[in-house]
């Protein structure tokens, strides 16, 4: 969950410190709840970011970057539409941490990254 992720330490320089739960989840398939935010489209979601709360305004309630993950879905699902509701992401976490090598741009920007994603509607 969300609560998890902002549990993390932000120091005034790199890394991060992470929690001894969301440190063991580094390369794990995890699942989380939010509310999908466009990235790079607002057509044909490849990839795009998830929040712990819908996003509306870009200057109202500014996530911390602790609550921000960029999803990369697999590549059946590269044309997701926007789901204006909650979301069920699915997919292997990536953390960003200094000196592991990371192939994936995705981190300059995002501590949490979260490849091969599945995407599932939630009923409510």
């Amino acid at each position: 969950p969300f609560e998890v992720l902002k549990a993390t330490t932000l120091k005034s320089q790199p890394p991060p410190i992470y929690v001894d739960e969301l440190d063991a989840l580094d390369g794990q398939e995890i699942t989380i709840y939010g509310f999908m935010t466009p990235y790079d489209s607002l057509t044909s979601f490849k990839n795009f970011m998830i929040f712990p709360y819908a996003t509306g305004c870009q200057f109202c309630a500014v996530p911390s970057p602790k609550e921000v993950v960029f999803v990369r879905l697999v590549h059946e699902q590269r044309n997701q539409k926007f789901i204006p509701h909650p979301i069920k992401v699915t997919g292997t976490l990536s953390l960003w941490k200094e000196g592991k090598d990371q192939v994936d741009e995705a981190h300059r920007s995002f501590l949490y990254v979260i490849n091969d994603a599945t995407v599932e509607a939630v009923k409510g």
